[in-house]
C-alpha cells in the first residue's frame, strides 16, 4: 500500500508539473550543449524579464531513476523562480539504456562549462549557479555539489575552458548510497539489479564505478551549501538516503539545511506548496545575493575519487 502511494504520487507530480509549464506563459530557448554517445543532448533555458544585471541561474535535473523523464517535467516551485529574476536551464541527460554511470555526471558536467562559456551572450551569470533536482535528478544535483571546483568526473564532451563549479545545491529526496537503500517496501534484489544498471555491472566487479557514484565519497571544503527536502514516506528513496548525506557534512561543519516533512511519499506534489517553496528561494537568495569569486583557471580534470568514507 505504502509503494502503491509513492508510484501513484510520482504519476500526479509529473501531471502537475507538465500542466503548469504549459500555462506557465514561460518562453523556451533550447540549446546543444554537447553531442555524447552519437545523441544531442539539449537544455532548455527559460530567461527572466529584461534585466540590466546578468541573471543567476539554476540548473534543474529531472527525476527518473535514469531510465526515463523529460526537460519538460520542471517542478512548479522550480518554474515560479523564473518571474523572480532567476533564469532557469532544464537539462536532458542520457539514460541507462544509452550508457551507464558516470555518463551522466559528464554530460551534467558539460552542460554546465558550455552555460559559463555562452553566458556573456545568454545574459546569465556564471558566477551565481545553483543545482536544483529531484530524485535521481538529486543524485545528480549532490555529486555536482560534492565534487565542485575539484576536477573530478569532468568527462570529455567539450568546453573545458570554462570551469563546472556550482554555488549551492537544492536536492529533493535524493538517492546518496544506492548500496545503502534499506526499505521494507524494496525487495534486496530489486536494489542490487538497480544498482547494477547504473553501474554497468555486479558490484563486485564494478566497486570502483560504485564508489564514483556516491557524492559521500567527494564532500569537503569545496562542497557549496545544501538544502535538502525529503517526506518520510518515500518508499522509493527512502530518507535514510538523505539522513546520511546530512550527517556526512555536518560531521565535516558544511553548510546544509535540512527538512524531513512528515507523511510526504517521493514526488509528492505537496513539495511545491508555497511554505515548502520560500524557505529554499531564502536559502538561494543568500547565495546569490553576493557574487561568488570564480576560480581563474580550469580545474584539471580527474576521474576517481577524493576522500573515500571511513
Amino acid at each position: 500500500m505504502q509503494l502503491l502511494f509513492n508510484i501513484l504520487a510520482i504519476i500526479a507530480n509529473g501531471i502537475n508539473c507538465l500542466f503548469h509549464l504549459l500555462f506557465s506563459g514561460l518562453k523556451r530557448q533550447v540549446y546543444h550543449y554537447a553531442t555524447s554517445h552519437g545523441h544531442k543532448r539539449k537544455l532548455n533555458l527559460y530567461m527572466p524579464g529584461s534585466s540590466k544585471n546578468p541573471a543567476p541561474l539554476i540548473l534543474f535535473f529531472h527525476g527518473g531513476g535514469y531510465v526515463g523523464g523529460s526537460k519538460f517535467i520542471i517542478e512548479p516551485g522550480v518554474q515560479r523562480q523564473v518571474k523572480r529574476g532567476y533564469a532557469v536551464a532544464s537539462i536532458s541527460y542520457s539514460f541507462l539504456k544509452v550508457g551507464p554511470w558516470p555518463l551522466q555526471i559528464h554530460e551534467a558536467k558539460a552542460a554546465i562549462r558550455y552555460l559559463k562559456k555562452n553566458a556573456q551572450t545568454l545574459g546569465i551569470d556564471p558566477d551565481r549557479f545553483i543545482v536544483w533536482g529531484v530524485s535521481a535528478g538529486a543524485h545528480l544535483a549532490s555529486m555536482l555539489g560534492a565534487t565542485s571546483g575539484t576536477g573530478h568526473l569532468e568527462g570529455d564532451l567539450g568546453n573545458h575552458e570554462s570551469d563546472s563549479v556550482v554555488h549551492g545545491a537544492v536536492v529533493w529526496y535524493p538517492p546518496i548510497d544506492m548500496t545503502k537503500i534499506i526499505d521494507p517496501g524494496i525487495p534486496k534484489f530489486v536494489m542490487d539489479k538497480i544498482t547494477t544498471q547504473v553501474i554497468g555491472g555486479p558490484l563486485e566487479e564494478y566497486w570502483q564505478v560504485a564508489e564514483t557514484l556516491m557524492p559521500l565519497n567527494y564532500i569537503g571544503p569545496h562542497t557549496p551549501p545544501y538544502y535538502i527536502l525529503h517526506g518520510d514516506r518515500d518508499r522509493v528513496v527512502p530518507i535514510n538516503q538523505s539522513n546520511m548525506l546530512y550527517d556526512a557534512m555536518m560531521a565535516k561543519g558544511l553548510d546544509i539545511t535540512y527538512k524531513k516533512v512528515k507523511g510526504f511519499a517521493h514526488a509528492d506534489p505537496r513539495f511545491n506548496r508555497k511554505e515548502y517553496i520560500e524557505p529554499i528561494e531564502q536559502f538561494m537568495d543568500g547565495i546569490t545575493k553576493f557574487k561568488t569569486v570564480p576560480i581563474q583557471q580550469p580545474v584539471k580534470k580527474i576521474e576517481g575519487i577524493i576522500n573515500v568514507r571511513d
